[in-house]
């Protein structure tokens, strides 16, 4: 106020919108004189955060050199539908807030929030290790007032791909090949390369 007084948000108040009317009285010797009052409308926010990451062995936790990843779409609901929002994260990992570059957003929601992750093809969810659709969750507010911060990762898949060429070129005879990730299958040099579709990283064999 003009005269250094401060008012202080009670600590731990949960976030929301809140009214207060604030009053100063001065002292006349028999009593106290109302000088001026005024109503405050204010909000207490919760920051925050969506990242995605690259586990890059797949064991549900961002370990050193696994870093992040742009361009995944996230969309957030929650209690209060004015905190829903979506889109994708930027170079740093980070679920940008609609209409502005910010990586996180404050929120007045009270209660728990689903974060949805829009799974792309070759990937697997690993943290929080879910098959699609992948969602997490958390409750606002913190506990302890820190920025809550929800990570998933995810982790890519390979294929295997088998092409079979004679010598001399054009040969009709099918080979049979016997692979450690799938059924038995037959190609010749005419054939299309077969292809084992998505993979979870690893070791594999196949024997002709």
């Amino acid at each position: 106020t003009s005269d250094g007084h401060a008012w202080t948000v009670p600590a731990g108040s949960k976030p929301g919108t809140y009214h207060s009317v604030l009053e100063y009285y001065r002292n006349i010797g028999v009593g106290e004189q109302l000088e001026a009052g005024t109503s405050v409308t204010f909000q207490v926010r919760q920051r925050v955060e969506v990242f995605k990451y690259n586990d890059l062995n797949g064991n549900g936790v961002q370990d050193g050199g696994e870093g992040p990843l742009s361009g995944w779409a996230f969309s957030v609901n929650c209690p209060s539908v004015l905190d829903d929002w979506s889109g994708t994260t930027n170079a740093s990992g980070f679920l940008v807030n609609p209409g502005t570059s910010l990586p996180y957003r404050d929120i007045i929601t009270a209660g728990a929030c689903t974060v949805t992750e829009t799974l792309q093809a070759g990937w697997r969810n690993t943290d929080p290790g879910k098959a699609p659709p992948v969602t997490d969750t958390f409750v606002s507010p913190d506990p302890a007032g820190a920025t809550i911060r929800v990570a998933l990762g995810n982790q890519e898949l390979g294929r295997i791909l088998v092409d079979k060429v004679t010598a001399p070129p054009g040969d009709p005879q099918a080979f049979t090949f016997t692979p450690s990730y799938g059924a038995a299958f037959s190609i010749g040099d005419a054939d299309p390369v077969n292809d084992s579709g998505f993979l979870d990283p690893g070791s594999y064999s196949i024997s002709e």
